[in-house]
């Protein structure tokens, strides 16, 4: 049997250098790992800020559409039994053939209808933010344009309304005339007296 003897290990290959064991990192891999984590924490942080500059512009131009297609309708319904517009100093009145009138009132922004009734008082209010209201009034038609300036942009919403009595007579002058042009029309293919046999 053959006994089979061990050697005793040689120190240097058996202790560790002080590159092999090392258990932290270096002040210079720290200061590198800290720089990058702020540049991504600058990057995700001006994303972030145009993402909500994004989403309160959205808010803004979505809540002055409805705003203004409220408003819109509102005017459209109101103008149907009107049968005159009253431009005043401030706003105008729409005036009914019977009823209360209905008043819209415009001050900074804000869009108020109201109808003074026998029994009560009605009130609507129509605000729009940074929003530029013209109006312009005739007897039987009223034009509203808002103007609404966002970032970058500028946004535009323009009613034209025309009362029952107004659309009654611009629809019989537009009949009157093609009565007019149709009666002074002479057919070219009518026959002659002496042709008809």
């Amino acid at each position: 049997m053959r006994r089979t003897v061990k050697r005793p290990a040689d120190k240097r290959l058996t202790e560790k250098s002080p590159c092999q064991c090392r258990q932290g990192w270096t002040l210079i891999e720290m200061s590198i790992i800290i720089s990058l984590l702020g540049i991504v924490a600058l990057v995700a942080t001006s994303l972030f800020s145009v993402l909500m500059e994004l989403d309160t512009s959205i808010a803004s131009a979505s809540a002055f559409e409805l705003t203004a297609q409220r408003l819109e309708d509102q005017l459209r319904t109101d103008s149907y039994s009107a049968t005159s517009f009253n431009q005043l100093e401030n706003g105008f009145d729409l005036v009914p053939l019977s009823g209360p009138v209905i008043a819209y009132r415009i001050d900074q922004g804000k869009v108020t209808r109201s109808i003074d009734g026998d029994r009560h008082r009605s009130i609507d209010e129509f605000t729009f933010v940074d929003t530029d209201i013209q109006y312009e009034v005739g007897s039987h038609q009223l034009e509203v344009l808002l103007t609404k300036v966002l970032p970058g942009e500028s946004r535009s919403r323009t009613a034209v309304l025309e009362t029952p009595a107004g659309t009654s007579i611009r629809f019989l002058l537009q009949l009157g005339r093609s009565l007019r042009f149709q009666s002074t029309q002479y057919p070219s293919t009518a026959p002659k007296s002496g042709d008809e046999e």
